[in-house]
């Protein structure tokens, strides 16, 4: 997945319905002519997956990216405080879920060098639990 810096990534426990309601008004705007907006929304069934995705830690290293650009896997772990394989681990699950990027450079003298980069300016969570909410989003 590709996506500028100037995208909005929503993240939300919509399920299917969501994604089945968004094509619906996606596809009405078109008719009309109207733009579609420049976001990317990733949808979850329940609050439950979605938070065992965007942990505590994979959602520090998501802002610390967003906050200071791209940067080396090594630089990140540091500026985290956390050990450079946890911290490859969770940027493997953040780039599968399609919310960051990586690009591997060419180092002089040292190899190659990994560069994370975020693949938004602003990321939106937005998760609800029970009957209630879910008729909130329809």
């Amino acid at each position: 997945m590709t996506a500028s810096n100037k995208t909005k990534i929503i993240i939300k426990n919509d399920g299917f319905e969501g994604f089945i309601r968004r094509g619906r008004e996606h596809a009405k705007a078109l008719d009309k002519g109207e733009a579609l907006p420049s976001e990317i929304t990733i949808s979850f069934e329940t609050p439950t997956e979605m938070m065992r995705v965007f942990t505590v830690k994979r959602t520090e290293l998501l802002e610390k990216l967003t906050q200071d650009g791209q940067q080396p896997i090594h630089q990140l772990a540091t500026k985290l405080r956390r050990k450079r394989t946890a911290v490859n681990r969770d940027i493997g699950v953040l780039r599968k879920i399609g919310v960051l990027s990586t690009l591997s450079v060419s180092n002089p003298g040292h190899g190659k060098l990994l560069m994370v980069s975020p693949l938004a300016k602003r990321y939106e969570f937005t998760w609800s639990v029970g009957a209630a909410s879910r008729e909130a989003h329809r």
